[in-house]
């Protein structure tokens, strides 16, 4: 899960810049990182991107509460 969230975190700004790609505001994700700035394109395919890592993270969280039960232990 560690990895998991890692990878996902690098859209909110976890990256070498520091800097979120996912804008909250709009909805949408910079299309990626040049080296010193975000891309100013936001793309249909950075969005995406964001929302199946954000779906699969959630999954995996479920999946792994499902295992500890209902306590959570």
């Amino acid at each position: 899960m560690t990895e998991a969230r890692r990878a996902f975190e690098w859209f909110l700004g976890r990256n070498d810049l520091g800097l979120a790609l996912y804008d909250a505001g709009t909805g949408g994700c910079r299309d990626g990182l040049h080296a010193d700035r975000l891309s100013q394109n936001q793309g249909a395919e950075f969005t995406l991107a964001f929302l199946l890592a954000l779906a699969e993270k959630q999954a995996l969280q479920n999946t792994l509460a499902s295992f500890k039960g209902p306590t959570g232990k």
